[in-house]
């Protein structure tokens, strides 16, 4: 090969791995815009990983407790921060056995006090034939294998077992943590992409996501604004 077909065929293919960051690039801000997790080997083909394969920003949060049998990849969620659905299905998990509607709602209420015990209730035509059935002998799981476990608390489970509102507190809670480990503080902006770099954060991810998050945590005393700038601190 001459050196000329040599330096050609190099330009070529910085070419192509351009070409290939740039859709990554794009394939991320996708996700972003739609609310959906970054999948895990696009945050590592973008470089954000260690030098054992581990996607690297700050330690996860202090876990609780773990039940026996959920999957390694398992999120958790405070049960005060749980909807009734969630419970309802956790609830009748942790039972393992078809339980009375008011044992249903006096379980839910029990992991949440929050929670109207109404709506529970009005969860069981919705959920009927699909989650759960219900007839003489109460209310059993179709499927406790899909459904969130109840365990000391919090409630476990894989991210799609969960809506909207878990899955921001699930978020809310990296938030605290990364706060807590930044002495300066950090930018909304910063806050998001060490999120991103953090493979145990498996909520959706982007700037107007994490705003309304820190705006709640505000709201609850648990972050601050430093000064006048833009950075974000923990309580």
């Amino acid at each position: 090969m001459s050196e000329s077909q040599s330096i050609s065929g190099e330009r070529r293919a910085l070419e192509a791995m351009l070409r290939l960051l740039d859709a990554a690039e794009e394939c991320r801000r996708l996700h972003a815009a739609a609310q959906l997790e970054v999948p895990l080997r696009l945050r590592r083909f973008l470089g954000e990983s260690s030098v054992n394969g581990a996607l690297s920003g700050p330690t996860s949060p202090p876990e609780p407790p773990r039940p026996s049998g959920v999957d390694d990849d398992a999120i958790w969620v405070a049960a005060t921060e749980c909807t009734a659905a969630i419970l309802t299905l956790a609830v009748l998990r942790e039972s393992g056995k078809p339980m009375r509607a008011r044992d249903v709602v006096d379980g839910v209420l029990r992991a949440n006090p929050e929670i109207n015990s109404g709506s529970v209730l009005n969860l069981a035509a919705r959920l009927d034939g699909t989650a759960i059935t219900r007839d003489e002998h109460g209310w059993t799981l179709v499927s406790p294998s899909s459904s969130p476990t109840l365990f000391k608390g919090n409630v476990w489970g894989r991210t799609q077992m969960f809506t909207k509102q878990e899955l921001a507190a699930h978020r809310r809670n990296g938030i605290v943590h990364i706060l807590r480990t930044s002495a300066d503080g950090l930018q909304v902006m910063q806050l998001v992409r060490t999120l991103e770099s953090c493979p145990w954060q498996r909520a959706p991810m982007n700037k107007d996501l994490v705003k309304t998050d820190l705006q709640v945590l505000l709201d609850g005393g648990v972050v601050r604004r430093v000064g006048n700038s833009k950075k974000w601190l923990a309580t």
